[in-house]
């Protein structure tokens, strides 16, 4: 046999791969934007700067640094994410950190990333738990690590929550007003302080609704005339006008845990639909609305929501009408509605007519007819004397659970009753006070607030008004 030489391995580096000049980074974070955090973050900065430079062989490439941000995924990380993009590009050999805990609190991301630099012959150097990624033993020591790492975290998360929940049922928890509408958060006093100025576009808002006028609508009001909304933009949308509408807080009460953490590795949060307990705080901070107020609105939104749902005879028109008669047109044979239509004449002319949507059977009526028999109803509601009295208008009792479907239908009765009851009213001052020469010129706001329904049959118009009023207009 011949001669056997034993060739001893070449000893590694306690951190980092064996280079003439390490490329060096550091990496920081901290998870909360507290000011004893803070202090830590720039103790993290200022250290590693100071380490890395006074490394002979070492040559630093940046200090990456994530401020406020949770450990527990990549995606939010931006200064993490430019590190490992600086990696793939071959700037850097080595990254040290202060522990696992501060690379990734999720296992996935933690053990992923470190086998992708890996690949890439950069080492990651915990100094906690002082092992390089790069030796042999690394990925098993860092599967393990990293494990308690996640579970520290959804411990922490456990115990934060548990905290929440007995800061719910005594009420006490901060609400939060970044680019809320109406209210401004008092540090001192630790709870909402009306904003004056917003205020009044709450208000506006409310008594627009209530005045009959869609989300949409409103919102082209307030474009119009320049009204920023809660974040200071000018841009409105109905969804937004409709969260105001139900958002509880503007009549001072405070219902929490809308929302709960469904996974608090992806910090995936859900919309809390009775999976979890929720807790409605009365009378927290001072209300921008009367309570009367906000259960005519909740109720005029179920009503408004019904009618959508029916899917049928143009109902969502009644609320956003393009014309003042859109979707009260209705067919006095099938009971369909009239809808408008370009109409080419005997003679060559083109002109808008209201049309049956199904049958046949009656006959088209041109707008410039339907103009004049609306002036014909308003002139006889005008004359008039025996309009009915609204009774005194009784509000439904106060429940926070308006999603109760019985109280939905008692706010829908509330809301039919309430509108009626509005348009009564302003009925009655038409009859005192409107001069009969300005009908003619107002029609196309008149016929909208007074009128609920008109049944086109081919020898008359039936107007029906709020109140229970018929009247009848020939053709």
């Amino acid at each position: 046999m011949g001669q056997v030489q034993v060739i001893p391995p070449k000893p590694k580096m306690v951190v980092g791969i064996k280079k003439k000049t390490l490329r060096v980074a550091a990496y920081c974070r901290v998870s909360r934007d507290t000011e004893q955090q803070q202090n830590s973050y720039e103790s993290q900065v200022s250290f590693y700067t100071d380490y890395i430079q006074k490394q002979e062989d070492w040559e630093l490439v940046d200090i990456y640094a994530d401020d406020g941000i949770s450990g527990l995924t990549a995606d939010k990380r931006n200064d993490f994410l430019r590190l490992i993009d600086d990696c793939k590009n071959g700037k850097i050999d080595l990254i040290i950190t202060k522990s696992i805990s501060r690379f990734a609190r999720n296992l996935l991301d933690c053990v992923g990333y470190s086998r992708r630099l890996k690949k890439l012959g950069v080492g990651v150097f915990f100094e906690e738990e002082h092992f390089n990624t790069l030796d042999d033993s690394a990925e098993f020591t860092l599967t393990i690590l990293g494990a308690v790492a996640q579970q520290e975290s959804l411990n922490i998360s456990q115990h934060v929550n548990a905290g929440l929940q007995h800061k719910y049922a005594a009420g006490s928890v901060r609400q939060n007003c970044k680019d809320f509408l109406g209210y401004d958060y008092d540090l001192f006093e630790k709870r909402l302080i009306v904003n004056p100025e917003q205020a009044k576009t709450v208000v506006r808002i409310f008594s627009e609704f209530l005045d009959g006028k869609s989300l949409s609508q409103i919102c082209t009001s307030l474009e119009k005339d320049k009204v920023p909304t809660g974040s200071g933009g000018m841009k409105w949308l109905p969804a937004s006008v409709e969260r105001i509408l139900m958002n509880e807080k503007y009549i001072g009460d405070a219902r929490l845990q809308k929302t709960f953490t469904e996974d608090v590795i992806e910090k995936r949060r859900k919309k809390n639909e009775g999976e979890k307990r929720q807790y409605y705080v009365f009378d927290d901070h001072e209300p921008i609305i009367d309570r009367a107020t906000y259960i005519a609105a909740q109720a005029e939104l179920a009503l408004r929501q019904e009618a959508y749902s029916l899917g049928r005879c143009g109902w969502r028109s009644v609320f956003a009408r393009v014309y003042p008669c859109s979707g009260i047109m209705f067919c006095g044979y099938c009971g369909e509605l009239f809808v408008r239509r370009v109409w080419k004449r005997r003679t060559g002319e083109k002109a808008m007519a209201w049309k049956c949507k199904d049958c046949g059977d009656c006959e088209k009526v041109y707008e410039s007819d339907l103009k004049n028999y609306c002036i014909q109803a308003l002139m006889a509601l005008k004359n008039k004397k025996d309009i009915p009295v609204p009774e005194t208008l009784k509000y439904p009792e106060f429940r926070q659970d308006f999603d109760d479907p019985d109280y939905q239908e008692e706010l829908k009765a509330f809301a039919r009753i309430r509108m009626d009851h509005m348009r009564t009213a302003e009925m009655l001052k038409f009859v005192e006070l409107f001069p009969p020469e300005r009908i003619m010129y107002s029609t196309d706001n008149l016929i909208p607030r007074f009128v609920k329904k008109i049944v086109i049959e081919n020898a008359c118009l039936t107007f029906y008004f709020y109140g229970n009023i018929e009247i009848r207009v020939e053709r």
